[in-house]
């Protein structure tokens, strides 16, 4: 053995939280990181029953998906997945190398995915036809302004380079949504809450 090494953890002091975890204390520092944690709970539960629910709705669709729909929602999820990688310093072309997958593999790995979300789509675009349900003008300037914001640009500029399409994008994904918070407040979901241990 020519050298032993051990983990040294700094201590935990106002200091540290101070400098490194934005609190005043190490009291404060802990309220924070649970509050964190539970409203992280929150959220995933929330998702995950509104998952459930969207599925119950289109395990009992008896509707034909036409491929093109698929593949279009396809196109989508690679986007999507090109964006995510760009965050963090990637791009598709080097994920595919990294993961020696081909596009087509790719594709068709996320095509049950793929088929699923159209399926959803499709059942939260008729709940809200059937329920006329619709975001307002209001609605849709917000969540442009909001993407806008994502995306660091001047809202009017962004609005410009999406175009019309891109505003039927975000109208369309507002009416779904709207139509999924429909469903939620009628549904009877039984969530069980859960502590954080910090």
């Amino acid at each position: 053995v020519k050298e032993l090494f051990a983990k040294r953890l700094p201590e935990l002091t106002d200091e540290f939280c101070k400098t490194y975890l934005q609190s005043d204390t190490v009291h404060k520092a802990r309220d924070d990181i649970r509050k964190r944690l539970e409203d992280s709970k929150v959220r995933n539960a929330d998702a995950k029953s509104k998952d459930e629910l969207v599925q119950k709705i289109v395990a009992d669709m008896n509707v034909d998906i036409p491929d093109v729909m698929v593949e279009r929602e396809l196109d989508v999820m690679i986007q999507e997945m090109n964006q995510d990688l760009g965050r963090d310093k990637m791009d598709l072309e080097g994920y595919l190398k990294r993961t020696r997958k081909t596009l087509e593999d790719l594709r068709s790995e996320l095509k049950v995915t793929a088929n699923a979300r159209v399926r959803s789509k499709v059942a939260l675009r008729a709940i809200a036809k059937e329920e006329k349900i619709q975001p307002t003008e209001e609605e849709i300037r917000e969540e442009m302004n909001h993407l806008a914001q994502v995306e660091g640009k001047d809202p009017a500029e962004f609005a410009k380079e999406i175009g019309r399409n891109g505003e039927d994008f975000v109208e369309d994904y507002l009416t779904r949504r709207k139509a999924l918070d429909f469903l939620v407040s009628k549904a009877k979901i039984d969530q069980q809450k859960e502590e954080a241990v910090v």
